[in-house]
């Protein structure tokens, strides 16, 4: 994708220089102009196919690049028809490539639906186990604890993976700690307005709940343990 970025900034360079008068350059223009057409096409098909008519339109078309392009092949054009081809090429090949970047955008939101796809299946699994170790707990205060401490880890997993993929960097407070905590993740998020105030709020009260269960010398009740395995799943949920 880059490597034809590249290309198309070298032809409308080209292109300019074309237009200004230099027509020597014109053979070079038609070959750079049918390398980018065949690499974009081939992209195409694979991220966007049902964009790629309309791409060969804005190429191949009467009012498309190739008009341009191929102008002193047919025949000498007055001035006013010249430039009335210089300004159709300049919109049809902006608006060809406005579709093949578009089309590497789509594949980046593809890539982000897959891995929360996947995110979110492990940590269903992981709020699972934390509900069967609730239910099985009764009363039982070490495996409330555990109930509590993989619920955490779920709800952290998935902020992480969140951050990751919408390449929010995890700002550390303060920068000499080695490893960030859940709380510089959930500021991280906030910043990047990825949760909202109301949210950021909630998960750090049930993340509160999961410390605490961490640590054997911190009290704990079974009834916030359950809020945080309940909520913590249902937050998620609306959080991507």
């Amino acid at each position: 994708m880059r490597e034809l970025e590249l290309k198309a900034i070298e032809i409308e360079s080209s292109a300019s220089l074309f237009y200004d008068g230099n027509s020597l350059i014109q053979p070079s223009l038609h070959s750079r102009c049918h390398a980018w057409l065949l690499g974009a096409q081939g992209l195409l098909e694979k991220l966007y196919p049902e964009k790629l008519e309309l791409f060969e339109h804005l190429y191949t078309g009467n009012e498309g690049v190739w008009r341009f392009i191929r102008t002193m092949e047919r025949d000498s054009p007055n001035a006013i028809t010249f430039s009335k081809n210089y300004t159709m090429f300049k919109s049809s090949f902006s608006e060809a490539r406005g579709i093949l970047i578009g089309s590497l955008e789509r594949l980046k939101s593809r890539e982000f639906d897959v891995v929360l796809q996947l995110s979110s299946a492990l940590v269903l699994d992981e709020f699972e186990t934390a509900r069967q170790l609730f239910e099985t707990a009764k009363g039982d205060e070490s495996m409330l604890r555990a109930a509590g401490a993989v619920a955490r880890v779920a709800l952290e997993r998935h902020l992480l993976t969140i951050a990751d993929v919408r390449n929010i960097k995890i700002e550390v407070n303060p920068p000499s700690k080695k490893k960030a905590e859940a709380q510089d993740v959930l500021n991280s998020l906030a910043k990047a307005n990825a949760i909202t105030a109301v949210q950021k709020s909630e998960l750090e009260s049930l993340f509160k709940i999961g410390n605490c269960c961490a640590h054997p010398q911190e009290s704990i009740r079974s009834t916030d343990v359950d809020r945080l395995i309940q909520r913590g799943k249902e937050l998620l949920a609306t959080i991507a």
